[in-house]
């Protein structure tokens, strides 16, 4: 099948299967000849079809500037959540604003008829582009994308480059879209996203690339021309850990899943050879690169302890877990974790002790691999 207008640009981006058999196929598209009015220069373009691939409905959505799609989620009410990138102003049928004269994150809501619920706008005075977005357990979003812009707009969270680069910017919503934080990760250099996920225990893990010296929030090493950068974060979006991995050439992570142990695994592409912190050959034309990370966080059972300034003992156990590097945290209410120290495992078990555990107040302790 065939499905667009008579313009130069239709583009399908997202697919998904609904229950009946149907589908919902969501893009970007340029033409004016569509089923459903065009608003000007590029619009989001949605499209249900039925199991046979004949055309039920189109819908468009944007203002009189470029609106480009980039992904959609299913919604419990059969509806869709779309997100993308936007550069109009309110026009069309966008009602939210645009916050400079660049382009902002936008999200619209849409029934199962494709009517609009909502639409939002998420941004600075400077440019913040849409990469990706999840459903988080409590029914809200986690949006990924890269920001230039300074605190601005309903932007609140720094911007650690110069006006020419981007840093990875996260903004947690709730259900109806509003903002319950937004946080910017990145160092002196250019940043790059890739995809977010949600992690076993409801934090997230991001995936993409850095060409930044260690600054700022990033500081692992710099390898090269651009390494993969991987980001655990906590349900607030606090850095767990951080870590880059790549050669002295160009490295770019496109995406990370979790993997059933816990670990991560990313994919991208690399021009790097066997260097820096990448073990397999040289690509100098490029090759795809998978890389699996240990799992993240071997989770022990909370052993709460109550110390007073008279005790005397310190904290101990024992951990039997794969050869690696594994940090020991603590923490008071099991969501944020602050690192105490880091210990070599080697095949046995280790032992991790804390002597400052006298005088503290009641804690719940962790061992979780680094990488």
């Amino acid at each position: 099948i065939s499905i667009g207008g008579s313009g130069n640009y239709d583009n399908i981006a997202s697919i998904i299967e609904n229950r009946d058999g149907s589908f919902f196929l969501g893009g970007t598209s340029a033409s004016t000849n569509r089923a459903c009015s065009g608003y000007g220069g590029n619009d989001y373009w949605l499209v249900k079809i039925d199991s046979g691939g004949h055309t039920l409905w189109e819908r468009c959505y944007g203002g009189t500037s470029a609106d480009g799609f980039g992904q959609f989620l299913p919604m419990e009410d059969g509806g869709l959540l779309l997100g993308g990138t936007s550069s109009s102003v309110p026009s069309g049928s966008k009602t939210s604003p645009r916050f400079g004269s660049d382009n902002d994150f936008w999200l619209v809501r849409v029934d199962a008829n494709g009517t609009v619920l909502w639409d939002k706008t998420y941004g600075g005075t400077g440019e913040d582009l849409f990469r990706s977005m999840i459903r988080t357990p409590d029914g809200g979003i986690a949006l990924l994308g890269k920001s230039a812009s300074t605190p601005s707009g309903n932007k609140t969270s720094p911007h650690y480059g110069t006006q020419f680069t981007y840093d990875l910017w996260v903004v947690r919503l709730d259900a109806a879209g509003n903002i319950v934080w937004d946080k910017s990760y990145g160092g002196s250099g250019q940043e790059q996203p890739g995809t977010i996920q949600l992690t076993l225990d409801n934090g997230f893990v991001l995936a993409g690339s850095s060409d930044s010296l260690a600054s700022s929030t990033k500081l692992s090493t710099n390898w090269g021309a651009g390494d993969y950068w991987l980001l655990r974060l906590d349900q607030s979006g606090n850095t767990v850990w951080e870590q880059t991995i790549g050669g002295t050439k160009s490295d770019e992570c496109k995406g990370v899943i979790v993997a059933p142990d816990g670990g991560f695994l990313l994919a991208g592409y690399t021009l790097s050879g066997q260097n820096g912190n990448k073990t397999v050959g040289d690509s100098p034309e490029g090759d795809l690169w998978l890389v699996k990370t240990q799992p993240d966080v071997v989770l022990l059972k909370p052993l709460p302890l109550w110390r007073t300034s008279s005790a005397s003992e310190e904290f101990k156990f024992s951990v039997t877990a794969p050869p690696g590097l594994y940090a020991l945290d603590y923490s008071e209410n099991i969501i944020s974790w602050i690192p105490i120290q880091t210990n070599q495992l080697q095949t046995g078990p280790s032992i991790f002790s804390y002597p400052s555990a006298p005088g503290s107040s009641q804690r719940f302790y962790r061992v979780r691999s680094v990488f």
